[in-house]
């Protein structure tokens, strides 16, 4: 299963990942003013709004990789919940992740 975590709105550039041709599910966690037009334009993805604490490190256990679409967040604490769950980050190219994150 592919995974996205974080705010659900235009500058995170989350259709670069749901527009991908992935081989398995991609699940979404978080809310934000793009929500509903994207579970309509993607029905195919599965939304599950808001995570926390426990049910997030869960989700995070059961990702195949987290996949970081935005090209502005310098730094996403989500990429390092993710590693530390044991889940893989594909990020965008970004100066900042460059200090925690390598090539392949």
């Amino acid at each position: 299963m592919f995974l996205y975590v974080g705010r659900i709105a235009a500058e995170k550039k989350l259709p670069a990942f749901l527009d991908l041709d992935l081989p398995g599910e991609k699940w979404v966690v978080g809310d934000g003013p793009q929500r509903e037009a994207l579970q309509l334009q993607y029905p195919q993805v599965r939304f599950l709004g808001y995570r926390h604490a426990q049910a997030l490190a869960e989700v995070y256990q059961d990702a195949s990789v987290l996949v970081f679409p935005s090209r502005t967040d310098i730094y996403g604490l989500v990429m390092l919940e993710a590693l530390a769950c044991g889940a893989p980050v594909a990020a965008s190219r970004s100066r900042g992740r460059r200090m925690y994150c390598r090539r392949g």
